[in-house]
């Protein structure tokens, strides 16, 4: 019994660990996207200052 409540907690650990994993390359990924949407915006605003 002591044996399968481990095993049990070892694949219920892993499950949470590759959400949670997932979960922050989702996030990762959302913020380097608005990131990069913004630097692209910096930039264009400069480029029509320097015009």
């Amino acid at each position: 019994m002591f044996l399968s409540t481990i095993l049990q907690f070892e694949t219920f650990l892993s499950g949470e660990l590759l959400q949670t994993f997932e979960l922050m390359i989702t996030f990762l990924g959302l913020f380097g996207i608005i990131f990069y949407l913004l630097m692209t915006a910096e930039n264009k605003k400069y480029f029509q200052k320097q015009k």
